[in-house]
């Protein structure tokens, strides 16, 4: 799947994605659930959410950080069964990530270990955010106050999903619409 970005707008169909994972290490550990948010124009159209099947104990700390349980996992489905729902779900969007260096590349590993290439192009939430607000430390807790994001969500790709929107209007008063504007903005 690769997307042509330079013809893409940010009122186009887009894909938020957040993977929750047993640790730190794209290496070393592995994806417990992936959550995709489709958005076009401003509205939240579709969600996936799905668990991957663990049998390794969970550590109490990624427990408490991602509110996800054994439970939750012992259920989930094989990674390469949630990896070709992903792609289904994907279609051809544009990803968006907050921190892309993480989730890219968690889902890198995961696309390899099914036999499969990740071949999409992806925009990192972060960096627009940084790019709007240059000054500031830029993280989930400050977007949630700036953005007034209700965060009673355990599912921080919907908050994501709404500062996505939130940044898209910020933008637009800055004349840029799309993402080809947004990546000359950006990195020039």
């Amino acid at each position: 799947m690769n997307v042509d970005i330079e013809e893409k707008t940010l009122k186009d169909e887009c894909i938020v994605l957040d993977i929750e994972t047993t640790g730190f290490s794209a290496r070393n550990d592995a994806i417990l659930r992936i959550d995709a948010v489709k958005v076009k124009d401003g509205e939240i159209i579709d969600s996936f959410s799905e668990y991957i099947h663990q049998e390794k104990e969970l550590l109490e700390s990624i427990a408490e950080l991602t509110g996800i349980t054994e439970e939750c996992v012992k259920y989930g489905k094989p990674e390469h069964q949630v990896v070709a729902n992903l792609i289904s779900f994907m279609r051809d969007g544009l990803l968006i990530v907050f921190y892309t260096d993480f989730d890219m590349a968690f889902l890198k590993v995961a696309y390899k270990q099914c036999g499969l290439h990740l071949d999409t192009d992806f925009i990192d939430l972060y960096k627009v955010c940084k790019y709007i607000h240059p000054s500031k430390s830029i993280n989930k807790s400050f977007l949630i106050e700036k953005y007034e994001i209700d965060d009673s969500t355990d599912n921080d790709c919907m908050i994501y999903a709404k500062v996505y929107n939130k940044v898209c209007k910020e933008l637009k008063q800055r004349n840029i619409t799309t993402f080809e504007e947004l990546n000359r903005a950006i990195f020039l």
